[in-house]
């Protein structure tokens, strides 16, 4: 694996990393994104937070909370036509380098460099159809930015309008269950429908929380209703577990 760029700014190491046409974002020694042209897909977490999208009535307005490289943002392009797509990103770095080697620009898409937090705290226009919270930190082993607690849990509800559905990325099924989302009944009965998304290779728990019912049976038969969203040429198969 060839490096193509490495900088340390302000005590930080940034490096991408590739592997034939595929690219990799590394945050001292923390894999944040990986990217290819040709292949949406990535077999890794980051398909996982873009699935729920396509259970959904529609997916046309969406908030990522931590942009990364934004691999999640390729297969919502790819996946949901039309869609616009705002992404909230608090490392500039992590912006410039999106732009310039992961390919996130358009203008079905606004970046906005600040705390996710503070933004979600200040936000008053409408709710989305999907948000995608996927904030991580970690120096050397990645981590969670702060913990997802009954304040935070709700906060991002009031994001979400009445037919719409969230997403948090979190590092297992125990730091899932410790989430509001699984341990405050108070936030569990404002949604309709949850599930636990997981891959073999990783030990990533992904919480999904729809506002209306959603079976398993609905949620597998809407991801695989066109093979091509999960099998790509060359790039294998995507085989993730609903729970």
């Amino acid at each position: 694996m060839a490096v193509v760029f490495s900088r340390k700014i302000d005590g930080v190491r940034y490096e991408i990393r590739n592997a034939g046409r595929s690219l990799r974002l590394y945050t001292n020694r923390v894999m944040h994104t990986q990217y290819h042209p040709e292949h949406k897909l990535t077999r890794g977490v980051w398909d996982l937070l873009a699935l729920p999208a396509l259970a959904l009535p529609q997916a046309k307005r969406v908030l990522l909370l931590g942009v990364g490289g934004g691999a999640a943002i390729h297969l919502l392009r790819h996946w949901c036509p039309g869609v616009h797509i705002t992404g909230v990103e608090l490392n500039p770095v992590h912006l410039q380098l999106a732009k310039r080697f992961f390919s996130l620009k358009g203008r079905d898409l606004k970046l906005v460099e600040g705390d996710a937090r503070i933004y979600v705290e200040h936000y008053q226009d409408p709710p989305f159809d999907l948000v995608i919270e996927d904030l991580f930190g970690g120096d050397g082993a990645p981590d969670r930015s702060f913990a997802a607690d009954r304040t935070w849990c709700n906060a991002l509800g009031r994001l979400v309008n009445d037919h719409g559905a969230l997403v948090i990325n979190t590092l297992s099924r125990k730091q899932l269950r410790e989430t509001a989302f699984v341990s405050d009944k108070s936030v569990r009965k404002q949604w309709a429908a949850n599930f636990c998304l997981t891959l073999p290779a990783y030990a990533n728990a992904v919480g999904v929380y729809y506002r209306q019912p959603v079976s398993s049976a609905q949620l597998r038969s809407a991801i695989r209703a066109d093979p091509s969203r999960l099998r790509q040429e060359r790039s294998g198969q995507l085989r993730f577990k609903v729970e």
